[in-house]
């Protein structure tokens, strides 16, 4: 997994941690966040997409990697969540991809 990843960005915080996390989410860099913070975001909009290979996620592009869902609102681009292989962190990205059901 991502070795740059420092934070793991929780469910239940502080406006301002909600704040930046927001933030971080939408400027593409993978972020870690906690289980709670990965079902938040698979339950509060349908995904577009569940457990597929992509290779479109910003620094593996035209390389496959298996996520386990995207989502987007309205016109906006793709943020994908996945899990480490021994699924006991989680991760998530925003990607370049707009939402193709917009």
């Amino acid at each position: 997994m991502p070795e740059e990843t420092v934070r793991v960005f929780k469910r239940e915080c502080s406006k301002e941690e909600w704040a930046e996390f927001i933030r971080v989410m939408h400027s593409g860099e993978v972020f870690e966040c906690d289980e709670a913070m990965y079902m938040y975001w698979l339950e509060v909009l349908p995904p577009i997409f569940m457990y597929q290979a992509i290779t479109f996620l910003p620094g593996h592009e035209g390389h496959p990697m298996r996520v386990d869902f995207g989502f987007a609102e309205g016109a906006d681009c793709i943020t994908v969540f996945w899990r480490s292989l021994d699924r006991k962190r989680f991760f998530g990205q925003r990607t370049k991809e707009m939402n193709p059901y917009r």
